[in-house]
Order: C-alpha cells, then structure tokens, then sequence
C-alpha cells in the first residue's frame, strides 16, 4: 500500500507538471514575462465593435481574438477559426471554428457570436465609426445607411462551428481584415445583460482572447489596465507573457523614449527626434509610414469655402522653397496617398500614377483677384496658418507666408500649437489653414479618402461636396477596376479643388527595450499583438 500511495504521488506531480507545462506550451525562457506599454489615453470602450482610438485598439486585441491572427508580415493564421476555404472567385469563405474556443468564463466561442458581432458592428443602432471597415461583406453599406435589416448582413452560421460570409466583390485578402477589432466576436446573452455598459468596466469584458482582466480592480480608469495571461485560450501559437500592464496617461509621442529609457515600458511609440537616441540604446525600431502632412483648407466657412481662393493661396507658393525645411526623417509628398497603400494587394501608386499635387500657376492668382468683387470682397482675405510648434513647421510656414506677402502684399500669421492643440482645433474647425497630419487607419486607399466624405465625422476639411461624395458612392469600397477608376477620381479632386494640398510624408516609430522580442506591430494603428512577447530576465 506505501508503495502504492509512493506512485500514486509521483504520478500526480507528473501529471501536475505536464498539465502545466501544457497551459504555457513549453514557453521559452524569455517568457513568462509582465510586458508594458503607455496608452496615451484613456480608452473611450473596450467594445471592439465600436473601439477605434489606438489605446483602445491595443487592449481590445489582448482581450478578444478574431477568425484568424496576423503575423509581421500582415499574413492570416488561425485564430479562432482553424481554418477556412474561399470560392473561385473569393466572394464567399467558409470559417470552420475551433470546438474547444471559449470565452474567459468558459462558455464555448460559436459562429453565432461572429454572426451577433459582424452585424453589431454595421447596424445604424450602433453608432460605430468601424462600420465602413464592414462594407465587403455584402449588404453592408446597405445595412449602415439603414436600407436593410442586419439579419439581411452576408454573414450566416451554419452550424455552431461553421460560419459563412458573402462579399459584395472579389476580396482573396479578406481573413486577413477580419483580424481587426470590429470583426470580433461578441456573446449575446452576456452583452444584453450589460444593459448598455458593455466593455465599460471590467467587470463588463467578456472577452476570448490571450489575456484577461482578473477582477474589477485590472482597469482603474485614468491610471492603468492590468491584464493576466488567459487559462482558457486556446490558438495555435502558446502564450508568452504572464501578463500586460498599460499605464494610462496624457503621454506624447515625445514622451516614447523618456519612457523606454527610464526602464518605465518595454514597448513605445517614439517621436522621429529620438531614433538615433533609441538606435544608440540598442532599442529595435518598427516604423510605417502612415501619415500625410500638408496644407487642410477649412472648406465650410469664409474665406476658404472659396475655390478660386484656396488656389490662389496654393498657386502661389515656392514648393521648393519650402521643401528645404522638411522635419527630419519624413520625405516629399508629392501625393495624398501615401507610397505604401495597397489595392488588391498591388501598389496603389504604380498602378495610380503620381504627382497628384496642384502645381504652381502665377494665373491662379489674377483668376482669384478678378473675382473678389463677384465675392464682395476688395483685396485677398489676410489669414492665420494653424501649425505644429516646432523648429521645421515654423520655418516652412514662414516660407508660405513669405510667398503670399510677396504675391499678395497683405499680413498673414502663423499659430504654432502642440500637435495635441493643433488636432483638437482642426476638429472643432476653428481654423481657416492649418499644416495638418492625415492619419489613417488601413492600408486601402478607401481608408484615406472617406474621412473626407460629407458625413465623415473626422472630416479635416469639413468639406461638403457631393460631387466628391458620388466618386466613393460609385466605388462603394470596391476591390474591383470599377472602384479603383473612382478612387483616382476621388484623390485628384481632392487636389484640384484644393482641399488638401500634400507636403510630406511621415512614419509612425514603434520601439522596443532591449531584450524584448516577439512583439508584432500592425500597420495604420490597428493594433499591437504581445501574444509571442518574450523578455530577457
């Protein structure tokens, strides 16, 4: 009997020991590891329907997983669905779930929670921003502009673990897209009896992902988001990390590398002013260039709702002149989209052509002097440029106001703010010309150019021109020719009407400490993936 109870014992520990080594899947020994980064601020939700600012975005892909996961190379592999097939012509794919995924309570992830989700996401009821990410799935748009039903949505389940989405058009890359966050399951019962504070609390996050909120306690609002690594998950890569901390505050940009230097975070977004003190410190560097700078008319009010007004103002600039005073690690822009947009996989430049911009015409300026009594006007309006304060854009709108004063002979004047003031102002469009970033969130060049639609909510240019709005109708978010013909359309008119006239293009620089690795960047602000974050003890 001793000798029984003596093997009985030695066979528990071992299976103790195997289950364990099951749950962290033989991890290395740089795992095992708490991972941190700053949020810059405060997450509005972590409803993954309806997340769209950054710091959100970040914690919604710790928190939930979708049909499949993206590595660094922007690929799809499984996720929760363990596999998927596409018809002959990429209009239809068939999902089959993983049996054993479940939610962080237990309860089993279905199709029906995808379908739940999907149609969450573009119901008019909902209110989300992500609802045009949503618009290849067919009878989206449809459904967003509140012409059908959701359930008439292109998504069905066929069974608990077979999931079924028709698209609008062609899309081979689409598994790819449903890794972001509004394409996130999200379980029914357990969001109706949230009553409308779904994701608002931690106690009010139901999520299916690597890593998990513990108590009420992992989300102090306006100071940190700790998350612990999921005993649930199941996916085809182990994970490494025992947990994640997200300290919340109003941080910069500026504030990237202070941070990583300190030993404050192991992971940051730096500004471009540190990459040489970042690369010294053996800190790896991630960049995507994802945004456009240039100059944004305030097209809705006077004195910029005026054509032959903004191209008088752009016309006459010295582009050279002002090129001399590019910030430091950006590049010319000579068109709105950007070199690294994609369409069906291809170069969206090669296959659009380039050199979009207005160029410079000394007649532009007499065409506008000739109306201004047409526009009850004497002379050209004096107006005050909104800019980042720093060295470079003071400097380059100095050689604007140079030109126009040369031209013009009136008094213009520049406003140098922080870039957090310079967004806010613009937003509320109390401005009349502003040196201005466009960020966006996808790789598509549909991304970029619906923020300039009439019913944008972050419309820069506030711009109201149904004209412009017909060639986005006309493409509908299309990956086909037929669309692509309207996206060109839609980025001259941009150019030519003078909505935006682009300068130059800037990257957005992830960084890691030394020792870590493993962390994967998304492209366009669409997330951060710790999954396979490792750290050198």
């Amino acid at each position: 009997m001793k000798k029984l109870s003596v093997i009985f014992a030695f066979v528990f520990l071992l299976t103790v020991l195997t289950l364990s080594a099951g749950c962290t899947g033989g991890l290395p020994s740089k795992a095992n590891q708490t991972i941190s980064y700053p949020l810059m601020q405060e997450p509005v939700t972590l409803d993954p329907q309806i997340a769209s600012d950054p710091s959100a975005v970040v914690v919604v892909e710790a928190l939930f997983e979708g049909l499949v996961r993206v590595d660094e190379t922007g690929h799809a592999y499984p996720g929760v669905a363990k596999s998927w097939t596409a018809n002959s012509d990429s209009t239809q794919f068939i999902f089959s779930l993983r049996e054993d995924a479940v939610w962080s309570n237990g309860e089993p992830v279905t199709a029906h929670d995808f379908v739940f989700a999907f149609q969450r996401a573009v119901s008019p009821s909902t209110g989300s921003a992500n609802g045009p990410s949503m618009y290849s799935i067919k009878n989206a748009e449809l459904v967003h502009n509140g012409s059908l039903s959701a359930d008439q949505l292109g998504v069905t389940a066929r069974d608990l673990h077979t999931l079924v989405v028709d698209l609008e058009y062609p899309y081979a890359d689409f598994p790819a897209l449903t890794a972001t966050a509004p394409f996130m399951p999200c379980n029914q019962a357990f969001f109706e009896k949230a009553e409308g504070q779904y994701c608002l609390e931690a106690q009010l996050v139901l999520g299916n992902g690597p890593f998990v909120m513990n108590n009420r306690y992992a989300w102090k609002h306006h100071e940190s988001i700790r998350l612990s690594r999921s005993q649930t998950y199941v996916g085809d890569q182990p994970v490494y990390p025992s947990g994640l901390v997200f300290p919340i505050k109003a941080y910069s940009i500026q504030d990237g590398f202070s941070l990583l230097s300190s030993g404050a975070v192991d992971v940051a977004c730096i500004s471009a002013d540190d990459l040489d003190a970042a690369k010294a410190l053996n800190c790896q560097i991630i960049p995507f260039q994802d945004t456009t700078w240039g100059l944004c008319f305030q097209t809705s009010s006077e004195p910029m709702n005026q054509l032959l007004i903004r191209k008088a103002f752009v016309q006459t600039l010295d582009r050279e002149a002002l090129l001399e005073h590019l910030p430091k690690n950006t590049v010319v822009a000579n068109d709105i989209i950007n070199p690294e947009a994609l369409f069906l996989g291809q170069s969206y430049r090669t296959q659009a052509g380039s050199n979009f911009f207005l160029k410079q015409d000394g007649h532009a300026l007499q065409a506008a002097l000739a109306a201004l009594p047409s526009l009850n006007r004497e002379t050209m309006p004096s107006v005050t440029v909104l800019c980042p304060d720093n060295l470079e854009a003071k400097r380059m709108v100095n050689e604007m106001i140079a030109s126009w004063n040369r031209e013009m002979g009136n008094y213009f004047n520049m406003n140098p703010v922080s870039e957090e003031e310079l967004i806010q102002q613009v937003a509320s469009g109390k401005y009349e010309i502003a040196l201005y970033p466009i960020h966006v969130a996808g790789q598509d060049p549909f991304t970029l150019l619906s923020l300039f639609q009439s019913d944008s909510q972050s419309n820069p240019a506030f711009l109201k021109d149904p004209n412009y709005d017909a060639f986005l109708t006309a493409a509908g978010n299309g990956q086909n020719q037929g669309s692509f013909a309207q996206y060109v359309k839609a980025e001259k008119y941009l150019n030519e009407q003078c909505v935006f006239y682009p300068l130059y293009y800037e990257s957005r620089y992830y960084a890691t400490a030394p020792g870590i690795s493993g962390v994967v960047f998304h492209a366009y602000g669409q997330g951060i993936d710790f999954i396979r974050a490792g750290k050198d003890s």
